[in-house]
């Protein structure tokens, strides 16, 4: 065999006894120097090493933009309505739409049938957007991304500040001015 091999069959072996001696309840550090290796145990209770929880990191996916959610909720397969993995991203994803239809003052048809399908809905997307930062600006807030946009619009809605631009949303909605491919209950604004 050659003395490469030999190591690497030795090191092996002690990080084999190390993790068996971590299995039967004592804690081993080692320092490995290139010519010896030096261990040290500790002993610890089993039952403080077995009461440790490991903390899993949460990833974040970056924010998306208003208009990103409105061309995803009417263009993505299958629809968000239909069945998503998700509740709360379905939920989060439904309400942002709810508040950027509002403030399409001239309502919006999309058929998906069309063949401008995505382009229209993208340019319904950006108006809404448009139209949703130039409210919050007018309400004095800074305009967000994803659920930071949805916590200002839930705080101007518990507030009240939106009554008269809901109130012409659902008259443009009774009179067939909001046309999509969407069910209606995911249409109404409570």
């Amino acid at each position: 065999m050659p003395p490469q091999l030999i190591e690497e069959n030795k090191t092996q072996a002690r990080r084999i006894t190390e993790l068996e001696k971590r299995m039967s309840g004592g804690v081993t550090i080692s320092s490995a120097d290139t010519r010896q290796v030096s261990e040290t145990t500790l002993d610890v209770d089993s039952s403080t090493i077995n009461n440790v929880k490991l903390v899993k990191l949460k990833l974040r996916s970056a924010s998306k933009s208003a208009a990103a959610t409105w061309f995803e909720w009417y263009t993505r397969t299958p629809r968000l309505w239909e069945g998503c993995g998700v509740r709360q991203y379905k939920s989060q994803s439904k309400q942002i739409v709810n508040f950027m239809k509002l403030f399409l003052s001239h309502g919006f048809t999309l058929d998906p049938s069309s063949s401008g399908y995505s382009g229209r809905v993208m340019t319904v997307g950006n108006t809404a957007e448009a139209n949703t930062k130039a409210f919050l600006r007018g309400k004095g807030m800074k305009s967000k991304l994803g659920s930071g946009l949805l916590k200002q619009l839930r705080l101007l809605h518990r507030n009240g500040a939106p009554k008269e631009v809901i109130n012409d949303y659902r008259a443009r909605l009774s009179v067939g001015q909001i046309c999509g491919p969407a069910p209606v209950e995911t249409k109404d604004f409570a």
